[in-house]
């Protein structure tokens, strides 16, 4: 049978029409403003989707649900693997939009496909913190950078220290430069200096910090987004991710070249 016993599922509200959410949902080049920084396809039902942040971090799904401005889906075709006896799992994504007033709506996601085993926890624990954050993105995007093109910025490294040392490390003198304990301490709502090392100060305004994530805005470059995250597992990848808008090509590069310094520093 068919079974789909955990789902993720998210709402939130966005100040823009119905037509802009669903642009940035069902498009390539939409999708590549807010989510992956390599997204190709869609656009009908059956049409194969591309989502990808790089080799080995790449899900090819189809469209299997085309209702325009209200509805839409992305599905795998049902699957055995992982699975407990008996159990046959579909992963699908969908996305619902539904007009609200004041010039906004309503966006609402349902993950579903994980299975009841352990073996999915880590799969599912990490989609609950990711989609957490680009629901904040998708909204960020909508509300401030609709007309504007996304440079996306990550590094991607498999971890050689504990979560407890991870931190530090990212945050301290041979990373960030922000603090010298970690997230100890750090709360929504306050600023924090990010330190380049030639010196520039780059504020982040902390939108969300867990043991697994930490995630802001960056006012001094256009209003960009930050994020750090550590992967579910033992044996686990950090990532370090910007998402850059209306910021000067010169600057660009030289962020480039520092946040791929302080990730290989970070696994030293």
């Amino acid at each position: 049978m068919t079974s789909s016993p955990r789902t993720i599922e998210l709402e939130v509200t966005i100040l823009a029409t119905p037509d802009a959410v669903w642009k940035a949902l069902s498009s390539g080049d939409g999708l590549k403003q807010w989510f992956p920084p390599i997204a190709e396809g869609g656009g009908a039902p059956g049409a194969e989707v591309l989502l990808s942040w790089g080799e080995g971090m790449e899900w090819h799904t189809h469209t299997t649900v085309w209702e325009e401005n209200r509805h839409l889906q992305w599905s795998d075709p049902p699957s055995t693997e992982k699975s407990e006896p008996g159990e046959i799992i579909q992963m699908a994504i969908d996305w619902y939009i539904e007009s609200a007033t004041g010039g906004r709506c309503v966006v609402r996601l349902v993950h579903s496909g994980f299975g009841v085993g352990e073996q999915w926890d880590d799969q599912y624990n990490g989609n609950s913190d990711g989609w957490r954050y680009f629901f904040f993105n998708l909204r960020h995007y909508l509300e401030h950078h609709e007309s504007e093109q996304r440079v996306a910025l990550f590094e991607r490294r498999h971890a050689t220290n504990s979560r407890a040392e991870i931190w530090p490390r990212l945050l301290g003198d041979d990373g960030l430069r922000a603090t010298h304990t970690g997230t100890k301490g750090i709360r929504v709502g306050d600023r924090i200096a990010l330190t380049t090392d030639d010196g520039r100060s780059i504020p982040l305004i902390v939108g969300r910090v867990e043991p697994s994530i930490l995630w802001g805005t960056l006012p001094s470059l256009n209003e960009g987004l930050f994020m750090i995250e550590l992967e579910p597992g033992d044996d686990f990848h950090y990532g370090l991710y910007v998402s850059l808008y209306g910021v000067p090509p010169r600057d660009v590069a030289s962020l480039r070249s520092w946040i791929n310094v302080v990730a290989d520093r970070s696994t030293a």
